[in-house]
């Protein structure tokens, strides 16, 4: 998982309006005799150089989904 989210980090961080940036992956507990099943979430923090546009928004939340 650690992998996963410094490959994510990396990639987001090659925007270049893109600082600094923190991934952090939030794995469901595994219950061995539940039916529910939890989803992963995934949390990001971002410093940018000027505001962000709404298609770079979209394009980070995309990704950030499509990798979990």
């Amino acid at each position: 998982m650690h992998a996963l989210e410094g490959e994510l980090a990396r990639t987001i961080k090659s925007l270049t309006r893109i600082k600094s940036e923190h991934v952090h992956f939030v794995l469901p507990e595994c219950e061995l005799f539940r039916r529910e099943r939890k989803d992963f979430s995934a949390s990001i923090v971002l410093s940018v150089r000027d505001e962000l546009s709404s298609g770079e928004v979209r394009a980070i939340q995309y990704l950030v989904a499509a990798a979990i």
